[in-house]
């Protein structure tokens, strides 16, 4: 089609109009005497977007199956176009399937044929490489628009939907049939504008977090980020601080080589997408610190999870640090900066616990029995709970008497924190990201050497209740440890359970009641079935007399029987024997009387 100049143009159109608005007035069904058929310009080939966008590639093909022509699109897709030609292959893993398909009714009538390539609804699938475990995702009315463009192949537009969201389609179609597509998910546009618009307000910047120098729990340390890339398709980083703790900050700076010891060290760790790149990273940070033993004994850890940081820049050009955590010894939230070394300064500010009276007990009251034991992880009260407000203010005791005692609490105490960390880590397992089980595999090393810990800690309590073990239970002197043992064989010479032992009695038990009606249930319990044996044996013992009485008597019936069976033995012999003789006498005179004769 030849171009029209603009003016030749306008005229067209105002005449067209002209012309139209006359016949309107003299007939409203004629048609415009002058029609313009609007001005087509091909657009410039897409842009092929190499990183970052889901990009799917393949061949698009035109095959026959019975009366239909299909026209069909198979290739692989990744996360971008770069790890399609990467491994065009696929030998490392990187890609997975996609096909689509167009089906159209075959026609003789050349003016309904359809051209190649076809716009229109496409439905089809692809694959997700989850874990080495192939999911497919289906997808229908995908649309696609083919436009050709001004170097001589086609653009690709369009739209579709999935499981993921709705999404936006560009690409190409080389005059070869390969078929590059990118699919833009409007939501995270939509997400990032809206973050772009909210950015851009202007905020007044607040004056540096000030330091406090002692009387509050310190973490000073540093803020790195490492970028982890593996063979899978998830690339992630991962911002680690390091350092060490203490009471307070003057005794961190005082001993920076902590060579005094009043010290221990701690670490938290955020990962995050590859794609990533904003530091400070603010989110939820996952770690632990070291507790040193009452006794000088080998340093606890306690692990602590999802510590909400934030970074928010001030003033001076580097970052004051917010946020919250909770760890057995309560909630806390959090103050400190970030210089712009990456040195990071924490406090933790422990909500403080209200203490309640205490009533005086009444005689009535004392001789109530307790309630019913509170299981560990219940919301009040519990077993747990009140170990952890024990060691709150535990102290090692310089008296050895009660040494002994104080150690088995702090033993449970470490023991129960240990489980709950184990308990958070299946509550919290984590989703597969992208095709890799590497997240999986990490979660479930740090499952296993939890559980190992738990192990340990039932073995620290046994040693130090038992005896038993390659090492002292602590630095207790051996007559007040063994006095302690006796007490417990004195006080609990049935132990039913860990729960039990912790009820045993004053000055250490927790409830002491629970224990003793434990203990008499499990008593009358082993009665009862002490009773149930008694009976058991007195009815086997029964029967067992019966059988013996039944065999003596069947005994005496087949000796009686075999008497008269010997006597009619007898009778039958004696009888055989006369008429025997009697047979004799009579062939003997009758020979007589023959010779006679």
């Amino acid at each position: 089609m030849s171009e029209l100049p603009s003016a030749d143009i306008d005229g067209a159109i105002e005449g067209g109009a002209s012309s139209e608005k006359g016949d309107n007035n003299n007939n409203a069904d004629a048609a415009p005497s002058l029609s313009i058929q609007p001005q087509t310009t091909k657009p410039p080939p897409t842009k092929l977007i190499p990183s970052g966008v889901v990009c799917l590639r393949g061949n698009l093909v035109q095959e026959t199956r019975d009366s239909a022509t299909v026209y069909r699109i198979t290739g692989l897709w990744s996360l971008g176009l770069d790890k399609i030609l990467a491994d065009p292959e696929n030998k490392i893993g990187l890609c997975s399937d996609f096909e689509y398909e167009h089906k159209t009714e075959s026609s003789s009538d050349e003016t309904t044929a359809v051209t190649f390539p076809p716009s229109g609804n496409y439905i089809g699938s692809f694959t997700i490489n989850n874990a080495g475990v192939k999911t497919k995702v289906e997808e229908q009315d995908v649309l696609l628009n083919f436009v050709e463009n001004n170097e001589g192949y086609h653009n690709v537009e369009g739209k579709g939907s999935n499981s993921f969201g709705k999404y936006t389609i560009s690409g190409t179609l080389s005059t070869e049939g390969v078929i590059t597509i990118y699919r833009h998910y409007p939501a995270l546009v939509a997400q990032s504008t809206k973050t772009k618009k909210k950015d851009s307000v202007p905020q007044v910047k607040p004056p540096p977090t000030k330091l406090i120098s002692t009387g509050v729990v310190c973490l000073r340390g540093k803020l790195v980020r490492n970028t982890v890339e593996g063979i899978s398709l998830d690339k992630y980083c991962v911002h680690k601080i390091t350092g060490m703790w203490s009471m307070g900050l003057d005794k961190i700076l005082a001993d920076p080589e902590n060579t005094k010891g009043e010290c221990n060290n701690f670490e938290y760790e955020h990962k995050a997408s590859g794609g990533v790149t904003a530091f400070p990273l603010s989110g939820k940070y996952n770690g632990s610190f070291l507790v040193n033993a009452p006794h000088g004994g080998a340093k606890t850890k306690i692990e602590e999870k999802n510590v909400m940081l934030k970074f928010r820049e001030n003033n001076e050009g580097y970052h004051n640090v917010e946020g919250k955590g909770s760890n057995v010894w309560g909630k806390y939230s959090i103050t400190g900066t970030l210089t712009k070394d990456g040195e990071i300064t924490l406090f933790r500010h422990y909500q403080s616990v209200k203490a309640q009276p205490k009533k005086a007990a009444t005689p009535k009251q004392q001789k109530t029995p307790a309630s019913k034991r509170q299981t560990i992880g219940s919301g009040t009260s519990t077993t747990a709970s009140k170990l952890q407000n024990t060691h709150k203010s535990f102290t090692p005791s310089t008296n050895p008497n009660t040494a002994a005692g104080e150690y088995l609490l702090e033993r449970f105490r470490i023991l129960l924190s240990r489980l709950q960390t184990t308990t958070e880590i299946l509550q919290n397992w984590p989703e597969t990201q992208g095709d890799s089980a590497k997240i999986h595999n990490d979660t479930a090393t740090e499952l296993i050497a939890s559980i190992r810990k738990i192990v340990t800690g039932l073995r620290a309590v046994e040693r130090h209740v038992n005896g038993t073990g390659p090492s002292p239970a602590a630095n207790i002197p051996a007559e007040a440890l063994e006095k302690f043992r006796s007490s417990l064989d004195e006080k609990c010479p049935i132990p039913l359970d860990l729960l039990d032992l912790l009820d045993i009695g004053q000055p250490f038990g927790i409830n002491p009641q629970c224990y003793a009606r434990g203990l008499m249930k499990e008593a009358m319990r082993q009665l009862a079935g002490l009773e149930r044996r008694k009976n058991a044996l007195a009815i086997l013992g029964s029967a067992i007399e019966k059988g013996l009485n039944e065999r003596s008597s069947s005994s005496n019936d087949d000796t009686e029987s075999a008497q008269e069976s010997e006597s009619a033995t007898k009778v039958v012999t004696v009888s055989k024997r006369k008429r025997d003789e009697g047979d004799e006498i009579d062939v003997e005179d009758m020979s007589k009387k023959m010779r006679t004769d």
